[in-house]
Parts: C-alpha cells; sequence; structure tokens
C-alpha cells in the first residue's frame, strides 16, 4: 500500500490534504475544468477532507482560471453531487462528498499554492488543457512507495540501466553504469490504463503509448517528477534497496553519496579503465563481490511530497543509508590512493564536481 493510500487524521491544518479518488475520477468526467476546481475548493478542506470555504476566488487565484469558468465549474460539481453548498453569502462553505469506501490520496498543499516563488504546479497542469496529465500527476500520488522505492513503486514506473563489471579491488566488484535509463511502464498500471483501457489494442494501444509517454515528458519537463537512479540487490520484487546514487536530482546527501561511490570506484580502476569511463561518461562503485545480481533502476520521484510521518521516515531513512556507506566509499578511496603511492583525482572532483555544476 502507498504511503498516500490511508486514512487522513480528523484534525485540519498541516501542509498536505486529502482527496477520494473515486470522487476526483467524478470530476475528471467532467472536464479539466471541473476537475482543477475539485482539486484547488478540496485543498481548502485541509487533511480531514470534510468541508471547505474555499470558492471561486481560491480557484481564480491558484489556478488561472478566469471567474466566469470558475464559477460554471464549481456549479458543475455541485450539479452531480460532488460538492453539497451549506452556505452562501460572502464566505460559501462546501460540504466534500466522498465514497463509501474511500480510497485516501495525500496530497502536498505546495501542488495548489505553489512554493516560493513558483508558479503552482496545478496552474501549469491546467495550461497544457490536458485532463489526463492531470490525472497521470495525481495518479502518481497514489503510487508513491518512498518508504520502500524511494519514490514511485517501480513495479509501476521505472529506468532501466545496464550494469557492467569494470574491476575488482579485494573483497569489492567495480560497478559501472550509464548516466540514462530506458523508460518503461507497467501496462496494467493505473498510470498506464488512464490513456489505454484494458484490452484496447493495435492502432489505438499504440496512440495511447505515444501519448502517455507525452504526457510524462511533459511532467518532466516541469520537474513535476525526475528519475533518480538506485541500487538494489537485484531486479526482483523481493530485492531490497540499497541506496540511491543521485545524478542529476535527489537530495543533497544523495548526491554526495553518489559522488563518494562514483570515486572510490575511480579510484579502484587502472588508468584505460577510468579513460574509458570518462569517455562514456559511465557512473561507478564499488559492491561486495557477494551482491552480483545488482540492478540499478531509476525511479521515478514527485517534486512535491506531502509531509507526512512517513515521509519524514523516508527522509530518516534515506540519510541513514548515506550515512552508513559513505564511511565506506571513503574507506575504499583512501585505501586506494595509498596502495597507488599516488593521488588520482577523480574527474568528479573539484570543480568538475556534479555538487559545484549543478549536475548531480
Amino acid at each position: 500500500m502507498s504511503d498516500n493510500i490511508v486514512a487522513p487524521p480528523k484534525t485540519r491544518g498541516g501542509e498536505f490534504f486529502a482527496i477520494d479518488k473515486a470522487p476526483f475520477e467524478a470530476a475528471c468526467k467532467l472536464g479539466l475544468n471541473p476537475a482543477v476546481a475539485y482539486l484547488a475548493v478540496t485543498r481548502g478542506a485541509g487533511r480531514d477532507n470534510a468541508a471547505s470555504f474555499w470558492s471561486v476566488n481560491a480557484i481564480e487565484q491558484h489556478t488561472g482560471m478566469s471567474r466566469p469558468k470558475a464559477k460554471a465549474a464549481l456549479q458543475a460539481l455541485i450539479d452531480c453531487g460532488l460538492f453539497k453548498k451549506e452556505r452562501g453569502g460572502a464566505r460559501p462553505r462546501y460540504r466534500i462528498g466522498r465514497s463509501d469506501e474511500p480510497q485516501w490520496i495525500w496530497l502536498p498543499n505546495a501542488i495548489v499554492d505553489g512554493a516560493a516563488d513558483e508558479i503552482p504546479p496545478l496552474r501549469l497542469l491546467r495550461q497544457m488543457q490536458d485532463v489526463r496529465r492531470l490525472r497521470l500527476f495525481v495518479a502518481m500520488y497514489d503510487s508513491h512507495d518512498l518508504a520502500n522505492d524511494g519514490g514511485i513503486s517501480r513495479t509501476v514506473l521505472w529506468q532501466n540501466h545496464t550494469l557492467t563489471k569494470e574491476g575488482n579491488r579485494g573483497a569489492s566488484t567495480i560497478w559501472a553504469f550509464e548516466r540514462e535509463g530506458i523508460s518503461t511502464v507497467s501496462t496494467r498500471s493505473p498510470l498506464f490504463t488512464i490513456y489505454a483501457a484494458p484490452g484496447v489494442t493495435g492502432e489505438a494501444r499504440e496512440t495511447a503509448t505515444k501519448e502517455f509517454w507525452g504526457g510524462l515528458r511533459a511532467l518532466e519537463a516541469l520537474k513535476l517528477v525526475e528519475f533518480i537512479p538506485h541500487l538494489f540487490e537485484s531486479d526482483k520484487p523481493e530485492a531490497e534497496l540499497i541506496h540511491a546514487y543521485a545524478i542529476d536530482a535527489g537530495e543533497p546527501w544523495e548526491k554526495d553519496l553518489a559522488t563518494a561511490a562514483h570515486r572510490a570506484g575511480y579510484l579502484c580502476l587502472s588508468p584505460g579503465q577510468q579513460q574509458r569511463s570518462i569517455e562514456h561518461d559511465r557512473r561507478l562503485f564499488p559492491m561486495p563481490s557477494h551482491i552480483d545480481k545488482l540492478a540499478v533502476i531509476g525511479i521515478a520521484r514527485l517534486k512535491y511530497r506531502p509531509r507526512t510521518k512517513m515521509t519524514a521516515a523516508w527522509f530518516a531513512k534515506s540519510k541513514e543509508q548515506a550515512e552508513v556507506f559513505m564511511p565506506t566509499y571513503q574507506e575504499i578511496a583512501g585505501s586506494a590512493v595509498e596502495s597507488a603511492g599516488e593521488i588520482r583525482n577523480s574527474p568528479l572532483e573539484g570543480a568538475n564536481s556534479p555538487s559545484e555544476t549543478g549536475t548531480g
């Protein structure tokens, strides 16, 4: 179960809000504007998803929808029973409908409010004028599994990276992989079925596939979702996550760990092997040789995350993984330097360091 699909607390406030999946899907069937209005008004209900004081002004302010269109979208939601207007006037109140067995998805307030000086994601998604992209974005939160996969579940959406053995040093094998992975989606996943219903074949399926990847790339271009390589014991479902290997995106400690892992692997190679890794832009890392079924899997991670207890637990776990592996990589690098009798600088150090160039 995703860290978002749990009953929301009964208290209000906080930096996230809850939506019931079925009513949101019903709003999407009404069209893009009602779906956008649904999220904006529900954001005003906070965690309990009971009732909201947010109305046309909030829709207009946060989404860029014109006032007449915002009024029409809100009225459509009322007419179909998704909202019930309990009070009118200058400060209206809307009761939010729920399904008999709600399936809660927790969303960060920032997707409606924006963060710092950034344009709110909901406004950007409305500007795309494609309700399926909005559905895809929300469905990603439904599939987010930070605790186990570091982002969207790798059974739903992932990137494959080809691993090669570059060398050995002591009890470690030096592995290499290229920066870019090959993106794959499970055609049975709730992400893909937004574009292609089960059983669709032929030209219709091909068109839906192109539109899915077009939608995903559009979200990537806005950096609402980013792929981050992760080391796993294998590509099997039962394999455990070892740690993230952040290159172009990720948390600062994940990037620092990737730099340390690459430096350790680089210093363990011969000059010829080092040159090849540079020419092919390969990322390196040493790993105990008995872990020989390794997989590097790119995990899709959403930029804005609800600040829940489970998100906090993931932050702690991720930092702990970095703290465990950082000394090991530093020790391997130091040993390689000592045995070589001279310091061989890694191309990721100094002016070319990802932490300084911003390339991760």
